[in-house]
C-alpha cells in the first residue's frame, strides 16, 4: 500500500510538471528526536516534524512514513505521520508525527517510552551507480542522532529510489494528583455575614497539570445546610444565622483529578460565631449500675435544663427498653423489672432542642445479673396409664431467664405416695406397680416443682394427675368347674339343665368383663357360646361322655384372655326303664257232662287239644303275625266250647304277645347290635337322630362359626369317652405380665 501511494505521487508530479529532483545520499534531518507526552493526554497533540535533505539542502519532494513501532500494543494507533502542507508546485513538504488519543489513555505505568523508526524515500535521478562502499556504521548514544542510512545498489545498477531512517522516542511523563498546601485549617466564621449560598470556607487545593479536580467531603456533626461545588468552596445551603455556636463543625475533603485515587483528607474546623446557643443541661452524662433485681419503682436521675429548651427527646438503645423506665417531668424512674439477660447496658440519649438549636446529654445504665428463679408449666396437665408398671412422661415446660442453668424435677413436699420422679426428666413411676382390678380408672394427683442449679431457687408448683386405667390382666374363671349329669338311652336330644356362669376379677372397661364361651362339640354334647348345653344324639346305657369348655373375655387392653381352667362336663347313660311283660290266663273249657264216650268223647277231646295249642302258639310265635289268626280262626272252628270266652281269650294273648316282641326287639338293639354290629347300630342311629330332628326340633338356636377349629372334635371323634379328660388340649389364654 505504501509503495503504491509513493508511485502515485512521483506520477503526480510528474504530471504536473516538477521533475524530480536527482538525489545522490538522501538523510534525515535531526535523525534522532526526544518529545514528551503528559500521562492522560486526552486531545490530539502535534510531536517532532520530519525535514530530509539531500548533501545538506532540502529537497522538494520526498515522502516520510513510519516503519517500525516499538511500544506496548494498547497504544500502537496513538501515532501518526500526517503531512499538514498542501501538495502546491514548489512548496516543500511538511511531515509531523501526531499523538491521536486512543480509547485507553496513556499510562506511565503501562509504557513510559515509545521508541518509532521514520523512513524517508526520494526518487533516484542520478545516471551512475553509487560507490559499493557502504558507510561505516557510527553507534550514536542518545540522544546523539544515529548514522543516515542509504540504500545503494550493486555496480553496474542504478537504484530507482534512496532512503534513510530516523528514530523518534516519546517519553511519557507521569501524571501528579491534586495536593492540599496545608493538610488542616482551623477558622472562625462569622454567621451573620454569610446568607443563602454563601462561602464558608475554600479548600487549598492545585493540581501539577492543572487537571480539572473533583471534591467529595463529610460533615461532623451531620448537617444538610453545607455543599462544596467544583472550585473547592464550601457553602452554606441557607443563612448561618440558624445555626448554633455551641455546634463546633468539621469538614473533610477528599479530592481527585480521575486518574488517580482521592487524596485528603483535608480537616477544615469552622466555629461559628454570632449565632443561636443550643440548650444546656445538668444532670445527665452519668453512669449508673443496678442488679436486676432493683425494686419498682426506682428513682434513676433528675435534670434540669436552661430556660429556652422547649423540647426533650429521649432515645433508648435498646429501643424495647423503653417500656421499662417512666419519665414524668425531669425525672426518670423505672417502671417494670429489669432482666440482665435481655438488656445488660441501657443507653438513653437525651436531645435538648429550642428554636433553632439543640444539644445531646446521655445516661447509662449498667444491670447486674442475678440468679432468677424458674417458672414451670403448664399450670395442670393429666395423663392416661394402664396398670401395672405404671410409668408417665408428663410434657414440661420450662422457662428460666439465666442461660444453662440446669434444674432438677422433685415431688413438692415429698408427698410422693410411693411413687418415684425421675430428677433429670420429670418422669413418673411406681416401683412395684399398681393394681386396680375391678376399679375402671383411678387418679393419683401430684405437685411437681423445678430446683436450678446456680441458685437452688424452686420453682412454682404444677398439678400433674395420673389417670390409671383398668386392663385386662386376668383371665376369666368358671364359678362351677364340673357338672355331671344322666340321661337314659331312651331319651331323645335335649338340652341339659346346666347353665355355665363365669366370674372376673376384671372391671368392665374396655370389654374386660364381657365373657362367652368358646363353642365345643364332643360326641353327643354340645356347649354353645352363651353357655347353654345340649345332648345332641342318643346316648348308650353304661357309657360316659364328657366334654371340657373354655370361657374368653372381650377386653381390648391389651387383648382377649382365656380361662385357664375348663368346666368339665360329664354325662352317664343309663338303661331305659322297660316294664316286665305280663300274660293274660289261658281260658279253659270243660267237658260237657252228657255226650258219652263214643265219637262225641273224642270231638271234646279233640277240641280241647287245639285251644292248648293256639295258647302255646299265641306265645311262641309272634313273629310269625297271621298265623296267630289262623290258628285262632282254626281253633276257633274246630272248638265246641263257649266262642265268647274263646275269643277274648285270644285278643288278650294277641296283645300281650306284641308287647312281649317289642321288649325283645329293644333288647337286641340296646346291648346284642352294638356289641356284634356296631356299624349297623350307627346307622341305625343316625337314622333315629334324624327322625327326631323332624318330629322334635332342638330348642335352642346355635350355630358353629366358621373357620373355628372345634379343639376337641379331632380328640374325640370315633373314641370312646368314658372318664377321659382333655384339659392339656385346651388353648393357652393370653395372660399379660406384669
Amino acid at each position: 500500500m505504501k509503495i503504491s501511494f509513493l508511485w502515485l505521487m512521483l506520477f503526480w508530479l510528474n504530471l504536473s510538471g516538477v521533475n524530480p529532483q536527482c538525489c545522490v545520499q538522501p538523510k534525515i534531518q535531526d535523525a534522532f528526536s526526544v518529545d514528551n507526552l503528559h500521562e492522560s493526554e486526552n486531545q490530539m497533540k502535534q510531536l517532532t516534524c520530519i525535514t530530509c535533505t539531500c548533501n545538506g539542502d532540502p529537497m522538494a519532494h520526498y515522502v516520510v512514513e513510519l516503519v517500525s513501532i516499538n511500544y506496548p500494543t494498547y497504544c500502537r494507533q496513538c501515532f501518526s505521520i500526517y503531512n499538514l502542507t498542501g501538495i502546491i508546485k514548489g512548496s516543500p513538504p511538511n511531515y509531523c508525527l501526531y499523538y491521536v488519543p486512543g480509547v485507553i489513555p496513556i499510562s506511565y505505568r503501562r509504557g513510559s517510552v515509545f521508541d518509532m523508526t521514520v523512513r524517508c524515500t526520494v526518487e533516484n535521478t542520478a545516471t551512475t551507480p553509487m560507490p559499493t562502499t557502504p558507510p561505516t556504521p557510527n553507534p550514536i548514544p542518545v540522544p546523539v542522532p544515529v548514522p543516515v542510512i542509504v540504500t545503494t545498489s550493486t555496480p553496474g545498477n542504478i537504484p530507482s529510489f534512496l532512503t534513510a531512517e530516523g528514530r523518534i522516542q516519546v517519553r511519557v511523563i507521569p501524571n501528579k494528583p491534586p495536593v492540599f498546601n496545608p493538610l488542616a485549617a482551623s477558622i472562625t466564621k462569622n454567621a451573620l455575614g454569610v446568607n443563602d449560598g454563601g462561602i464558608v470556607y475554600t479548600v487549598p487545593v492545585i493540581d501539577p497539570e492543572g487537571d480539572p479536580i473533583n471534591f467529595t467531603m463529610s460533615v461532623d456533626p451531620r448537617n444538610t445546610n453545607f455543599y462544596i461545588d467544583g472550585s473547592g468552596n464550601i457553602r452554606a445551603v441557607k443563612t448561618l444565622r440558624s445555626e448554633c455556636s455551641a455546634a463546633v463543625y468539621t469538614f473533610s475533603i477528599y479530592a481527585t483529578d480521575n486518574l488517580h485515587d482521592p487524596v485528603g483528607p483535608h480537616v477544615a474546623t469552622v466555629r461559628l460565631s454570632g449565632t443561636s446557643t443550643a440548650p444546656t443541661v445538668r444532670g445527665l452524662n452519668q453512669e449508673f449500675f443496678y442488679k436486676e433485681t432493683l425494686r419498682v419503682p426506682t428513682f434513676i436521675v433528675k435534670w434540669s435544663a436552661s430556660s429556652d429548651t422547649k423540647n426533650t427527646d429521649p432515645h433508648f438503645n435498646p429501643i424495647s427498653a423503653q417500656t421499662r423506665f417512666l419519665i414524668v417531668a425531669s425525672t426518670l424512674r423505672t417502671s417494670q423489672e429489669m432482666d440482665f439477660e435481655t438488656f445488660p447496658r441501657i443507653n438513653i440519649t437525651f436531645i435538648f432542642s429550642n428554636d433553632n438549636c439543640q444539644s445531646k446529654y446521655y445516661i447509662l445504665i449498667r444491670i447486674g445479673d442475678e440468679n432468677d428463679k424458674p417458672v414451670l408449666g403448664p399450670a395442670e396437665q393429666s395423663l392416661k396409664v394402664n396398670e401395672g408398671q405404671v410409668f408417665a412422661q408428663p410434657n414440661y415446660i420450662i422457662t428460666d431467664e439465666d442461660f444453662n442453668d440446669r434444674h432438677t424435677f422433685s415431688f413438692f413436699r415429698d408427698r410422693t405416695g410411693g411413687y418415684n420422679i425421675d430428677p433429670f426428666t420429670g418422669a413418673i413411676s411406681h416401683p412395684t406397680g399398681v393394681i386396680i382390678d375391678k376399679i375402671r380408672q383411678m387418679e393419683v394427683s401430684f405437685q411437681v416443682v423445678v430446683t436450678d442449679e446456680k441458685g437452688l431457687a424452686e420453682s412454682n408448683k404444677i398439678l400433674v394427675k395420673l389417670l390409671i386405667q383398668d386392663i385386662n390382666n386376668h383371665a376369666p374363671e368358671f364359678i362351677v368347674k364340673s357338672f355331671t349329669r344322666t340321661a337314659t338311652a331312651c331319651d331323645l336330644p335335649k338340652q341339659l339343665d346346666i347353665k355355665l356362669e363365669y366370674f372376673d376379677s376384671d372391671s368392665s372397661q374396655n370389654g374386660n368383663a364381657e365373657i362367652s364361651t368358646i363353642p365345643v362339640t364332643s360326641g353327643p354334647l354340645n356347649v354353645t357360646p352363651d353357655g347353654t348345653v345340649y345332648m345332641t344324639t342318643n346316648i348308650k346305657a353304661g357309657e360316659s361322655y364328657i366334654v371340657q369348655a373354655y370361657a374368653k373375655d372381650h377386653g381390648t387392653n391389651p387383648g382377649s384372655l382365656t380361662s385357664i381352667v375348663p368346666v368339665t362336663i360329664t354325662l352317664i347313660g343309663k338303661p331305659c326303664p322297660t316294664p316286665a311283660p305280663t300274660l293274660a290266663p289261658i281260658p279253659t273249657t270243660a267237658a260237657p257232662s252228657s255226650g258219652g264216650s263214643g265219637k262225641s268223647g273224642t270231638g271234646e277231646s279233640s277240641g280241647s287239644t287245639i285251644i292248648n295249642k293256639q295258647s302255646s302258639s299265641n306265645i311262641n310265635t309272634n313273629n310269625g303275625g297271621n298265623s296267630n289268626s289262623g290258628a285262632s280262626a282254626s281253633a276257633s272252628s274246630t272248638t265246641t266250647g263257649d266262642t265268647t270266652d274263646s275269643t277274648a281269650s285270644v285278643v288278650l294273648g294277641i296283645i300281650l304277645g306284641l308287647v312281649l316282641l317289642a321288649g325283645i326287639l329293644y333288647l337286641l338293639y340296646r346291648f346284642c347290635l352294638p356289641k356284634y354290629f356296631p356299624d349297623a347300630h350307627y346307622r341305625i342311629s343316625n337314622a333315629f337322630n334324624s327322625c327326631s330332628e323332624r318330629c322334635c326340633p332342638r330348642k335352642y338356636n346355635f350355630t358353629e362359626p366358621r373357620a373355628q377349629d372345634d379343639f376337641f372334635k379331632n380328640d374325640f371323634k370315633n373314641k370312646s369317652y368314658k372318664n377321659v379328660n382333655h384339659g392339656n388340649t385346651r388353648p393357652q389364654p393370653y395372660q399379660y405380665p406384669l
